[in-house]
């Protein structure tokens, strides 16, 4: 997933092989002990697992399911993780709506 063009080959091989995507479950994500003094290195490793591709793979694969109007995407977050992991575990569950489970709809049919 931190491989550049990592979310674009994924959907693109989902979408061959399976013709389209209905559900997108956004689940992958991790954190690394990092101290105060972390790089920025460090902090874009871990933005980019977990908030960055997922945002990315929601992107691709958003237009077919609205061309069907029909599709959801699901973002697991969570506080399974233990204490005194990096800042970015926690500012991935920044955008997810609600603190338990939320349904909304977030993606226009208008302005597209």
């Amino acid at each position: 997933m931190l491989a550049e063009g990592a979310s674009a080959r994924i959907a693109k091989a989902a979408l061959e092989g399976l013709g389209s995507v209905d559900i997108l479950i956004n689940n992958a994500g991790g954190s690394r002990a990092f101290k105060l003094d972390a790089t920025e290195a460090q902090w874009e490793e871990a933005m980019t697992l977990n908030f960055t591709r997922q945002r990315q793979l929601t992107h691709a694969l958003l237009d077919q399911m609205m061309a069907r109007k029909w599709g959801r995407i699901i973002n697991i977050t969570g506080k399974s993780e233990p204490e005194g992991l990096n800042g970015a575990f926690s500012a991935k569950a920044a955008p997810t709506p609600g603190p338990r489970a939320c349904r909304a709809r977030s993606a226009s049919t208008v302005s597209r």
